[in-house]
Parts: structure tokens; C-alpha cells; sequence
């Protein structure tokens, strides 16, 4: 019996060893499972952290070639003309005190693609209207040797010395470029140019080839236009402490008047004009004075800076053959001292419209007293227009408004400006300038002015200006 309990024992102890065993190999195959998900999840992190150090370095790298610049001008400006009438504006100024018209904020980003590709853009937003964002430029450059660059996209046109910075007030000295310089209304064009660096000795230099086309509006002519066939070419030149520069600038202009404005109205008095005039058998008016119209644009400019005395002069030439767009010569010349963070100035300026413009009007101006006065006042009261019953006579006062329209068109103005900037740090800069326009010849110079409203003998701009660059 009791040999029989002990093999009953000795069974049962193996029979407990066995399921021992098994719980464990079971458990061994659970930690061994758990441990390759282990190593699995590991070997993911790792993979994981290599993939992010790879995209943190891609990023890094992609930095290093992104830069990222802007500009921000802010002020006030407000004209003072006396017992002039109100409704009178220059360059965005009225007498009103206003800040919208100085507002200009630009976004600037460049992107290094290959050591010989490059992108850039930049988006700028303006007074009045600031919820409209352009871009000024963009494009892309590729250069094809050190010294020969390429660029393709929106650019801009080379028409003055500070074309490439017009926007960025902190690069001149003054709160505003001189209206009688620095007074078309366009500074971008799409298309192409070419640029080539060569050295003359001590003299660097370079140039450049550009085609393209624009578009934009003249709110103060009250028309939009078209400017295609464009063409130009741009030298520059620096020795030591002195710059010069020199541009021309050739295209075709489609002018569109505004519907129902001055300018609108004149035209269509010429056409009509032309028709009555070739009507009558004497010689053409002008009747096309809007289509395929040949512009041209000289400007040439020379500066000295040695980072105490600043001495800048520039001059334009500007020719639209159309007597309805009057285009003329500008010059300026600005002196500075720069002595510790202060900078006073003072500039004279100039702009009449040219003899070879006034001629275009003139010309025309001319033919129409020829027509009425040997064509029209001869017949009197007779009825010339049945539709209308308009007599000769009438058609002869209406005309002769046009005539002196033509001949009023023939502008003149001059400056005269005094200012300081102050530099507060780097990359910031205030700016205070008081600018007397005058030498009208009883015309309205640059200005706006409503229809029969006379801008005086004179006008006194007040301009305070924030320049900031980073």
C-alpha cells in the first residue's frame, strides 16, 4: 500500500513538472514574441528618427538657399495751395492730410535653385488701395557665365537710376523721387533681358539688352494703355565713388481713354474733326491720335556719394508721337551732407513738355484754326450737320475749344525741395521734406486738377516719411 502511494506521488509531482514546463514555454514564446515587437518598434523608431534627421537636414540645406527680405514705407503728406481751389492733387498728394498715399509694403523672396539658378519675387501692397497685392517682379535668372546673366518673368524697366529700388524709400534721399523726373506711370514689364559685368580698368560696368511688353493706367491723363513692341537697352558705369548711367528706350502704345472723360471727348472731337475737314477738301486733322502710337524714353543720370557729400543729377527725355498723351524733359539736381545719423538736402527740379510733343499738338491745333477759319465761318449759320442741325458756325466754337485744349496741353513746372532724413538704426529712417512747385505758364504742370479749376501760381507740398528695410 505504501509503495503504491509513492509511485501515486512521484506521478503526480511529474505530471505537475510537465504542466510547469509547458506554462513556461508558453510563457518564453510570449516574452520572445514580445520581445521581437520590441525590437521591430525599435528598429521603426530608429528608422524613424534617421528619416526625420535626413528631412530636418533637406530642410536646413533648402534654408540656406531661401532669403527673405522687405521694405516698409509709412508717412503723411498734404499740399498747401493757398487761395487755390480744393480738388487739386500731385503724385497721390491733395490738401488733404493723408497717409494712404504713402503707404507702400513689400515682401521680398530669393531662392538659390543650382549654383547658376535663381528665382525671385517680390509682393508689393500700396495706398490707396491696400488690399491689392502685386507682385513687382518675378523671375527667374540663370547665369550662363560669371559675368552673363539671363532673367526671364516680371521685371523691372531700367528707366532711372533708382528703377530697381523706385518702391524702397530708405535707398534715396528723399521722402518722394522728384515728380519731374521720376514721372511715368508704369515700372514693370513682362518679358526678358540680358545682362553682361566687364571692368573698363578701374571702372566696372555693365549692360543690358531687354524686350518685352506692359500694360497699367494714367489716372492723371484719365486712360489705360498698352505698351508692346518694348525694347531698351541700359548702360552703367562706376569708378571709386562716382556713378553714371544711361538708358533708351523704344515701344508702340494702344492708349485707351477713359469712357466719357476729358481725354476721351478730345479724341473723339479729332475724328470728328478729320472727317469734316477732309469733307470739306482741306487736309487731314488727325484721326488716329490713340493706335500704334511710337514712344520713346532717353534718360541719363550721374551720382556721387563718398559717404559724406551726396551729389546727384538726372535727366529724361520722353517723346509720344500723339498730341493726346503729352510727354516732355525732366532734370534734377540734388545736393546732401551726410554728418553723423543726419542727412539735409536740397533739390531743383524741372519738366516741360518738348518741343517735338508740343509740335504734334500744335501741328494740330494749327490745321483745325485753318479749317475753321477758311472752311467753317465762312458759311455762317448754314445747317452743316442735318442729324443735329448744328450750323457752321456752332461746329466753328466747338472746335476751336478743341483747338485750345490742344494748345493747353503744352505743360511746364518746376521744383524746388529742402529736406532732412535721419537714420534712427540701421534699416530705419525718418524723413521730413517741404517741395514749392511753381512755373506753371498758366497750364496745370504735372498736376490734377478738375475740369476749369486753376492750380495757382504755386503749390506747397508737406511730406514726412518712415523708411524701413530688413
Amino acid at each position: 500500500m505504501g509503495r503504491k502511494s509513492t509511485a501515486i506521488g512521484f506521478a503526480t509531482v511529474a505530471l505537475c513538472s510537465s504542466c510547469n514546463l509547458a506554462m513556461a514555454d508558453e510563457k518564453m514564446d510570449s516574452l520572445e514574441k514580445e520581445v521581437a515587437a520590441l525590437k521591430k518598434e525599435i528598429t521603426s523608431l530608429k528608422y524613424n528618427d534617421t528619416f526625420l534627421q535626413n528631412q530636418q537636414s533637406t530642410l536646413s540645406e533648402a534654408m540656406k538657399k531661401v532669403s527673405v527680405n522687405g521694405y516698409l514705407n509709412v508717412g503723411y503728406s498734404t499740399l498747401d495751395g493757398g487761395d487755390s481751389q480744393s480738388g487739386i492733387s500731385i503724385n497721390g498728394t491733395s490738401d488733404t492730410v493723408d497717409a494712404n498715399n504713402t503707404f507702400v509694403a513689400g515682401l521680398q523672396v530669393d531662392a538659390k535653385i543650382t549654383d547658376s539658378l535663381r528665382s525671385s519675387i517680390q509682393m508689393t501692397a500700396r495706398g490707396p488701395d491696400l488690399s491689392k497685392v502685386e507682385a513687382s517682379w518675378a523671375y527667374f535668372a540663370y547665369d550662363v557665365t560669371d559675368s552673363f546673366t539671363v532673367r526671364g518673368g516680371r521685371l523691372r524697366l531700367p528707366f532711372y537710376a533708382y528703377s530697381e529700388s523706385i518702391d524702397v524709400g530708405y535707398t534715396y534721399p528723399w521722402t518722394k523721387p522728384p515728380v519731374e523726373v521720376y514721372s511715368l506711370p508704369l515700372n514693370n514689364y513682362e518679358g526678358f533681358d540680358a545682362n553682361y559685368n566687364f571692368s573698363l580698368g578701374d571702372i566696372y560696368a555693365s549692360a543690358k539688352v531687354y524686350f518685352g511688353s506692359t500694360k497699367g493706367s494714367a489716372p492723371s491723363y484719365n486712360l489705360n494703355f498698352t505698351l508692346h513692341d518694348l525694347w531698351g537697352v541700359a548702360l552703367n558705369f562706376t569708378w571709386d565713388d562716382l556713378t553714371a548711367r544711361i538708358s533708351y528706350n523704344q515701344g508702340t502704345l494702344m492708349l485707351d481713354p477713359w469712357e466719357g472723360e476729358a481725354l476721351d471727348q478730345l479724341v473723339t472731337g479729332l475724328a470728328t474733326a478729320d472727317v469734316l475737314a477732309v469733307g470739306f477738301g482741306f487736309p487731314a486733322i488727325y484721326a488716329a491720335p490713340v493706335e500704334d502710337v511710337s514712344a520713346s524714353f532717353l534718360s541719363a543720370s550721374l551720382n556721387y556719394d563718398d559717404g559724406n557729400w551726396f551729389v546727384g543729377a538726372e535727366i529724361t527725355q520722353g517723346v509720344v508721337e500723339s498730341p493726346v498723351y503729352p510727354m516732355g524733359e525732366g532734370g534734377h539736381l540734388t545736393l546732401g551732407y551726410t554728418f553723423g545719423s543726419w542727412m539735409p538736402y536740397a533739390t531743383v527740379s524741372k519738366f516741360y513738355s518738348n518741343s517735338k510733343s508740343d509740335d504734334y499738338r500744335n501741328d494740330r491745333a494749327n490745321a483745325l484754326g485753318t479749317f475753321i477759319a477758311n472752311g467753317l465761318l465762312p458759311l455762317g449759320n448754314t445747317v452743316i450737320d442735318p442729324s443735329s442741325g448744328a450750323t457752321a458756325a456752332q461746329v466753328a466754337a466747338q472746335l476751336s475749344q478743341l483747338s485750345a485744349g490742344l494748345s493747353s496741353a503744352n505743360l511746364t513746372q518746376e521744383s524746388y525741395s529742402m529736406g532732412v532724413n535721419y537714420t534712427v538704426t540701421r534699416g530705419l529712417k525718418l524723413k521730413f521734406q517741404v517741395t514749392q512747385y511753381s512755373g506753371f505758364d498758366d497750364t496745370n504742370g504735372l498736376f490734377s486738377a478738375p475740369p476749369g479749376v486753376s492750380i495757382g501760381d504755386k503749390q506747397t507740398e508737406y511730406t514726412f516719411m518712415a523708411n524701413m528695410v530688413y
